[in-house]
């Protein structure tokens, strides 16, 4: 997506894109809505996020997310 487009914002609609390459800025205008917002983070588990030059992402704060020990795949 651009700059100028957004997702389709229909009743029941939900938008998902992978955050270990997105970065995003929230809406400046939320707070004249006549409806509530939901927002569910969820945090993946999978490989390490690989920059167009071939290296490997690396964490700048936190420490990773781990699988627990026997979690469902």
């Amino acid at each position: 997506m651009t700059d100028d487009e957004n997702a389709p914002n229909t009743s029941n609609s939900v938008a998902f894109w992978d955050n270990r390459a997105t970065a995003h800025l929230a809406p400046s205008d939320i707070f004249d809505l006549d409806f509530d917002r939901e927002l569910y983070r969820v945090t993946l588990v999978g490989d390490v996020p690989v920059g167009p030059d071939g290296k490997p992402s690396t964490a700048i704060e936190g420490d990773p997310v781990l699988a627990a020990h026997g979690a469902a795949s």
